[in-house]
């Protein structure tokens, strides 16, 4: 697969970065339809299952971040109320305008809480995770022989935390739809998670019982429908944020409300549509 020599300058980048890259085979991976690839989801879930078993302690940062947390506690909900707090605050100082009534702060908050308690009820595992697993954050040097996968490198570890590995494996499959306009026609469906998750699952090496692998499997894949309106909520909280604060020239308004949408509609109606 020919894969770009440069990072695309048409998205929104939070540092700047020479371009092209300064390593010959390291390539980003800078178009959605590449991270799709079986090639490239076997890669990826092996970085992620690798990432998933580290036993990580909390540094002095993640601590800082996450004080109010224990040891194997999920940074997603003190993340999610400081999103909310914040975007409250600039509602509250003008520097948002007021929010559509299908997403108000009062649904997003009961969107919360049912996805809470959802989670909680599923026992969904909380692992190390990276957080967000997105080709801009990714690097891949070309195998040396045909017959080879190559090597992929996950980076920048922003949002590296102690959370559910199911919100990292929901995360980086929403990000098959890019966010820059979203192409929600790319949203895997059934099969297209349940193929990532064996491959997510054969990167152990060492689940050869296949009762075993069923049983995990159909565990990961509940934990998944469990977590799939999670990055929604997180990152569209996230896009107003950066809607009151930041300078970059994106589209961030419309990016938000999407989310933000689609994560009430799953949480708030009487039936869960696929992911």
């Amino acid at each position: 697969v020919a894969l770009p020599l440069s990072l695309p300058l048409s998205l929104p980048l939070p540092l700047s970065l020479p371009l092209p890259l300064p390593l010959p085979l390291l390539l980003a991976l800078s178009f959605q339809e590449e991270m799709r690839m079986p090639q490239f989801s076997r890669l990826i879930t092996r970085q992620l299952y690798h990432l998933h078993q580290l036993d990580m302690p909390r540094g002095a940062e993640t601590q800082s971040r996450q004080r109010d947390l224990g040891d194997r506690d999920a940074s997603l909900w003190p993340s999610l109320d400081k999103f909310l707090g914040l975007v409250e605050g600039a509602l509250k100082s003008s520097k948002l305008e007021a929010l559509p009534a299908d997403i108000s702060l009062a649904r997003v908050r009961a969107a919360i809480a049912e996805l809470r308690s959802s989670v909680e009820a599923a026992g969904a595992h909380v692992t190390f995770t990276h957080g967000d697993a997105q080709c801009l954050n990714m690097l891949f040097e070309e195998p040396a022989a045909e017959e080879e996968d190559g090597v992929l490198t996950l980076i920048d570890f922003e949002y590296a935390a102690h959370n559910y590995r199911a919100f990292d494996l929901a995360n980086h499959l929403t990000e098959w739809m890019g966010y820059g306009p979203i192409d929600w026609a790319q949203l895997p469906g059934q099969r297209a998670q349940r193929e990532f998750i064996s491959l997510y699952v054969a990167a152990s090496g060492h689940e050869t019982d296949a009762h075993a692998v069923r049983a995990l499997e159909a565990s990961l894949y509940t934990e998944l429908q469990v977590l799939a309106p999670a990055p929604h909520l997180f990152w569209g909280l996230w896009a107003l944020v950066q809607l009151s604060l930041s300078d970059i020239d994106f589209d961030w308004e419309t990016y938000a409300h999407e989310r933000l949408r689609y994560a009430c509609k799953l949480l708030l109606h009487d039936h869960v549509e696929e992911l």
